[in-house]
């Protein structure tokens, strides 16, 4: 955890941050909290999306896979019939 010395030097310095920039320095220190976190993420996936993933290993064992352009072919066309 952060000594109180440091945290005042950090947000002495926010004070000066144009409001513009504030989400991409929330967005950093999200990303360093996340490098800085050592547990193991596959640890805290749900049983669904365990169940997913399985599901995704057999369609590509099974050779149930779609080319890059047949899947962009297949997302355009949602996105056309949506509109």
């Amino acid at each position: 955890m952060m000594d109180t010395a440091t945290m005042n030097k950090i947000n002495d310095k926010l004070k000066y941050i144009p409001n513009n920039l504030a989400k991409d320095i929330i967005a950093y220190i999200d990303f360093l909290s996340f490098k800085q976190d050592d547990s193991d993420w596959s640890e805290a996936l749900s049983t669904e999306e365990i169940h997913l993933i399985e599901k995704g290993k057999n369609d590509i064992n099974s050779n149930n896979t779609y080319s890059d352009v047949e899947a962009k072919n297949i997302i355009l066309q949602h996105k056309q019939k949506l509109q």
